[in-house]
């Protein structure tokens, strides 16, 4: 028990310098400063062996002085140190392929889609992957970009008509298969993130207990009022604002 918490004291307490060998460095009175990402004061560095503490802006007196721990997710922030960040604007949600591929065939056979055959789904995903549609392992939203037009692509012709996906794959594809009509897209997007937050199971348990699947709740995290435990989740941000985007859309 002491070893796991003088190994997270210094995992999370640790300078580190790629110019100087060795480190982590624990620099007392120095990881005293909180993390911000919009409130930061001070920034920390090494010089010639010296530990440097800078102010990057006026500070108040009787302000507290934050330090920036990088631009990380909140994911990134639980697993490394401990906490999330209300309103983090680095927060990501990563989507794996296998997921949504698993997930496009599923939501298809439920609403009887024309090509949802087996057979023909595998034709598709191959068809993807030999044009470079589909990344190695997941795709990445973020708020600057909550539905990236690579996704929006790959969606699409997974949902498309047989018609429809013959005429796209005659044109070798080099059409760039954005739909006219983005609500499929958008519907299987959610399915996708909905999916993605039924495999946590006891996250689940703890939105449960704090009634973070209501819409009130979800509609929460943008004045920051957020129960903690839906802080956890960044999924549920994403969500909100997805589900906005999809009612607004044709």
């Amino acid at each position: 028990e002491n070893w796991y918490r003088s190994l997270a004291l210094v995992v999370s307490r640790g300078f580190v310098d790629c110019d100087v060998q060795g480190g982590p460095f624990l620099v007392p009175v120095a990881d005293l400063f909180n993390h911000s990402s919009s409130k930061q004061g001070v920034r920390l560095s090494f010089d010639e062996g010296s530990f440097l503490v800078h102010a990057v802006r006026d500070i108040e007196k009787g302000e507290e002085i934050y330090n920036s721990y990088g631009p990380l997710s909140n994911a990134q922030l639980l697993k490394q140190y401990g906490f999330v960040e209300s309103s983090n604007p680095h927060d990501i949600v990563s989507l794996g392929v296998d997921l949504i591929l698993a997930t496009a065939h599923q939501w298809c056979a439920q609403r009887g889609c024309l090509g949802s055959s087996v057979d023909e789904q595998q034709a598709r995903q191959q068809a993807l992957r030999r044009n470079g549609r589909l990344p190695a392992k997941a795709f990445v939203l973020q708020k600057s970009d909550l539905f990236p037009q690579d996704l929006q692509v790959v969606l699409h012709v997974l949902t498309l008509p047989p018609l429809d996906y013959l005429h796209w794959e005659e044109s070798n594809f080099s059409e760039d298969a954005k739909p006219d009509d983005p609500t499929a897209a958008y519907q299987l997007l959610l399915a996708c993130l909905e999916q993605k937050q039924s495999r946590y199971p006891s996250l689940r348990h703890l939105l449960a207990k704090e009634d973070c699947s209501s819409s009130s709740a979800i509609n929460s995290l943008s004045s920051n009022t957020a129960p903690s435990g839906c802080l956890l989740n960044e999924d549920l941000e994403i969500l909100r604002h997805l589900h906005s985007r999809a009612d607004r859309s044709p």
